[in-house]
């Protein structure tokens, strides 16, 4: 692992929501139409199948549930080699940096949606 993960310092408790991610421009490659492994108004965890290094700002955009979309800028908090036997070569940490106020309201509508599910 790159860098050590800190659960504890999370603000925001992370669900399993009906969203997808997609990046953009040079980072393109790292996150493709894939559903994030967990999610949270202040980040999200993917698969990836490129590296990337900590610290990295990459686009996103996610997918709602709804149909619509929400651009944000992520922060590279931590990346670790999966094995080879996974779905992907490495589990990313992703903190949001940049989201519009009513793009985190859209998306908190779903990550509430998506913990009231059994």
């Amino acid at each position: 692992m790159t860098t050590a993960r800190a659960s504890d310092r999370r603000q925001f408790h992370r669900v399993r929501a009906p969203v997808t991610c997609r990046a953009a421009g040079q980072h393109a490659r790292v996150a493709v139409a894939q559903q994030p492994q967990d999610i949270s108004l202040g980040g999200l965890r993917i698969y990836a199948s490129e590296e990337v290094g900590c610290g990295a700002r990459l686009d996103l955009e996610l997918f709602l549930g709804d149909g619509g979309s929400v651009p944000c800028t992520v922060e590279v908090m931590w990346v670790e080699k999966l094995a080879s036997a996974a779905p992907a070569r490495f589990d990313v940490g992703l903190r949001i940096l940049v989201i519009s106020e009513s793009d985190r309201q859209r998306l908190g509508a779903v990550l509430d949606d998506a913990e009231e599910q059994p």
